[in-house]
């Protein structure tokens, strides 16, 4: 390649990737002669800052420091600005520049022993001087965007940290991050602030691109609101929101950009138990393709295991119990990555180590539905609670007491199964036991058909029953989470009921082909139409067809004879798992008969896993009307309701991405939902184990358009149980 003339520019080297050794050159033209002397440094924006001899009123030179600004972030045309000299010195040498365009370097003076570090920031020069134990200032060695500069000591083994302080005439603010990252598709950034009740604040933005969207002054805790449009600039680009001198950085990438949700775990060692594997979800925003790798340095029983290179997907971090325990402290998984704009992200794992001789603690919660006291239930009966542990929970199983001489387990009682826990169901229960490892998931469900509980001597799934939840935790202690008396009464429901088959409850499935299938019936004397067209399935509350009907299951004829539709009762509709994400998800069928008696069948939740699946596939456009859903509306179901809506100004055009929002932080859309970005169209089947308040935002990246709608669960006289 070509090399520039050095005589007045200085040569931009451009790699044709990021940390490529192939690239191309540029020529930063200089308004002054050559020469440059040490000091030259460059900031991740593509800001360079040089010294230079410049002419002075005596007739000789001095060193000053020019600073090159790209018109665009990591450009290879700008701008050139001569900077000022401290009062009292004669040349400056720069050494650091940072993302904000300030600079650090040394000072130079015929009156002092020695340079004295100064820093360039908010068009000013400032001299450093009077640090204690420091000669003549001390040496500079490092420069961060906040502000923070290292000097180097005449003290042995000290070195001072310099940190700025806010302008005077203003109160502290903090936030909940200091930076966030956006895709090149843009989006919209909430900085949460936080501050005195009395403390007014006032937000500036470093470049024209960030555009506030709201108001920019606020008193106390407040939200700050910037959009970020689309980047057509071919670069990547970073800016900054300065509020009561605190800094706030947005960057834009030109690759996709990798999450983890969680953004951080928890593991407790105990004497007899240790957490149990805690799944991790890899997100990842913009369009190309990631990959990745997963390790870990120490300790050695700290594992991974990425559940796929391609990304997005999962992986599964564990700890298996040592010989040797290690320190209580915070210990990094980190996943290399190919094709994002990382070259490599890292999750902290907080790890505790209970002290010798702690006494070993049983699980606690409760047991919610059903309530006390339910009477004439029928079909499937929700389950319900949530539970937690000082080290984690291992399962809840769901038992029965014995119906007349029925075989028992040595405890007495008969099993029945185990409910599924789930992530951000109970975010009320994660509020009020911050500390405990696993609390994002302390809600489970399980959905019991009641129509085959025994009944001696009549048909069955009529009487009444005693359920029991028992907790079981990682050290084997278990705890009852509670005992509910439930009336069952089938034979006075007109409702269609039955089970599905496949996938299991909690089952992972894979493959662009995969079979569910199930059965039902519904009493006499109705029928189910024999081709299935009643029959539909729905995956996360987005229908995904009719079910193919009316075959033989020779079980269930055997053990419900009498209904029209015994002799056919099974059903199938095969699936595309490749369309979903991987990761979990809800399933159930709605079956109405020919009297048009109507119920959900089988509820449950499945995993998907495909190798190199990306994001899920939008569904198809709405052929239903829905309720249009304002900026802060709200709405209530019941557990396993389900909810559709419209955002206002949803169209063809439009790019609506999603988020449940908990305590100011946004985490991905619940479990069991579906957003059709395009089409601003939500769907939610709750499922089992939901309950609360769930605030959900969505944000249009198209106009910056955002609305805010909550979803009420579970308010009492909403039961499904109460039906």
């Amino acid at each position: 390649m070509d090399e520039p003339n050095f005589a007045n520019s200085v040569a931009l080297f451009s790699p044709t990737r990021p940390n490529a050794a192939a690239g191309t050159f540029a020529t930063i033209n200089l308004p002054y002669p050559p020469l440059y002397w040490g000091g030259h440094a460059m900031n991740s924006r593509g800001a360079v800052v040089i010294t230079a001899t410049v002419p002075d009123s005596s007739g000789g030179s001095n060193y000053r420091p020019l600073l090159w600004t790209p018109s665009v972030d990591n450009g290879t045309t700008g701008t050139t600005q001569l900077l000022p000299i401290p009062a009292g010195f004669s040349s400056v040498s720069p050494l650091y520049l940072n993302n904000r365009n300030e600079i650090v370097g040394l000072a130079y003076s015929p009156n002092r022993n020695g340079p004295v570090p100064f820093v360039f920031t908010q068009g000013k020069m400032f001299a450093i001087e009077g640090v204690p134990g420091v000669t003549g200032g001390g040496w500079p060695h490092a420069f961060n965007d906040a502000g923070q500069l290292l000097l180097s000591s005449s003290q042995a083994g000290v070195l001072y940290l310099l940190t700025p302080q806010a302008g005077t005439g203003t109160c502290p603010v903090t936030t909940s991050l200091l930076q966030e990252t956006v895709g090149p598709a843009g989006g919209r950034v909430n900085i949460a602030i936080a501050s005195a009740a009395s403390c007014t604040w006032s937000a500036a933005v470093s470049d024209p691109w960030l555009v506030p969207n709201g108001s920019t002054t606020g008193t106390g805790n407040g939200t700050l609101t910037v959009d970020v449009p689309a980047n057509s600039t071919g670069a990547a680009r970073t800016g900054y929101v300065t509020i009561n001198g605190t800094t706030f950085t947005i960057r834009q990438s030109l690759l996709p950009v990798v999450s983890f949700y969680p953004s951080s775990l928890r593991i407790v060692i105990g004497a007899n138990g240790v957490t149990g594997p805690q799944d991790v979800q890899i997100r990842t925003s913009g369009t190309g393709v990631v990959t990745g790798s997963a390790y870990t340095i120490y300790p050695p029983e700290l594992k991974v295991t990425l559940a796929q290179a391609s990304l997005p997907g999962s992986m599964t971090v564990s700890y298996t119990k040592g010989a040797t325990a290690p320190l209580s402290g915070v210990y990094q998984v980190t996943v290399g990555l190919n094709g994002a704009d990382q070259t490599s992200l890292s999750l902290p794992v907080t790890i505790e180590v209970q002290p010798a001789g702690t006494a070993t603690k049983p699980p606690f919660g409760s047991l919610d539905t059903p309530v006390v006291n339910a009477g004439a239930l029928s079909g499937g009966v929700a389950v319900t609670g949530w539970a937690m542990d000082d080290i984690g929970v291992e399962k809840v199983e769901i038992w029965r007491d014995r119906v007349g001489k029925e075989q028992v387990y040595p405890n007495g009682k008969v099993y029945i199964g185990v409910g599924t826990f789930v992530q951000d169901a109970r975010s009320d229960i994660e509020g009020l036991f911050p500390t405990l490892p696993q609390n994002r998931r302390a809600g489970w469900g399980y959905m019991m058909l009641s129509n085959v509980l025994p009944n001696p001597g009549g048909a069955p799934g009529n009487g009444t029953y005693t359920l029991e939840a028992i907790a079981v935790d990682r050290e084997g202690n278990s705890a009852s989470l509670g005992r509910r008396v439930i009336t069952v009464n089938n034979a006075a429901s007109k409702k269609p009921f039955g089970a599905l088959d496949a996938p299991g409850a909690g089952a992972t499935v894979s493959g662009s082909a995969y079979s569910t299938s199930g059965w039902v019936l519904t009493p006499r004397p109705a029928m189910i139409p024999r081709d299935g067209h009643t029959i539909g399935l729905f995956i996360d509350g987005v229908p995904q067809g009719t079910v193919s009907y009316n075959q033989l299951r020779t079980d269930v004829a055997g053990y419900f004879p009498n209904n029209i539709n015994s002799d056919g009762a099974g059903g199938s509709l095969t699936i595309d798992t490749t369309k979903l994400s991987n990761g979990m998800h809800t399933i159930y069928w709605v079956a109405i008969d020919d009297q048009g008696n109507a119920d959900g069948i089988g509820s449950r939740f499945f995993n998907t896993l495909n190798a190199g699946a990306a994001v899920a596939a939008e569904p198809e456009a709405p052929r239903t009307e829905a309720a249009t859903m304002m900026d802060g509306d709200r709405l209530e179901t019941k557990p396993l309701g389900r909810v559709e809506f419209q955002m206002a100004g949803g169209g063809t055009d439009a790019e609506w991405e999603g988020a449940l929002v908990v305590d100011g932080e946004k985490r991905p859309l619940p479990v069991g939902s579906t957003l059709n970005g395009r089409y601003g169209r939500f769907y939610w089947h709750v499922p089992p184990g939901f309950r609360g308040d769930f605030e959900l935002q969505f944000t249009d990246r198209a106009t910056g358009a955002m609305q805010r709608v909550t979803v009420g669960v579970g308010r009492p006289g909403l039961e499904r149980e109460e039906r």
